[in-house]
């Protein structure tokens, strides 16, 4: 029993490893954030994180921060009138044309689409 509750609280600490960079990035997705800042934040190296990430979110940091941006900008892109440049922006895209491709891939239409769909 005292096993299986050292394992589990080794467990936990794991993930609660990457509670403090993925708090961060949700709340900071709108500008850069390097993996170096990430791995400060969890107190451990980078290839550490990238391993925790990779386990517990199925993931890589970057693609956590895309898809949090991604989710951001789909918000916007259903709640206001902004244009598309401006939620790509607003969301930390420097490129429209990259966030449109982002964008295509994770939910499988352009932002364009989705918006026009809302209208109908």
């Amino acid at each position: 029993m005292t096993r299986h509750l050292q394992k589990t609280s080794k467990a936990l600490s794991h993930v609660r490893a990457i509670e403090e960079p993925v708090k961060f990035i949700r709340e900071h997705y709108h500008r850069q954030i390097s993996i170096d800042e990430l791995a400060e934040l969890a107190h451990m190296s980078v290839s550490a994180l990238e391993r925790r990430f990779k386990k517990h979110l199925a993931k890589t940091p970057n693609q956590f921060i895309n898809e949090v941006r991604l989710e951001n900008a789909r918000k916007l892109l259903i709640e206001t009138q902004l244009p598309i440049s401006q939620v790509a922006y607003q969301c930390g895209f420097s490129e429209p044309s990259y966030f449109s491709k982002q964008f295509w891939r994770l939910f499988g239409e352009i932002p364009s689409q989705m918006r026009s769909q809302l209208g109908d």
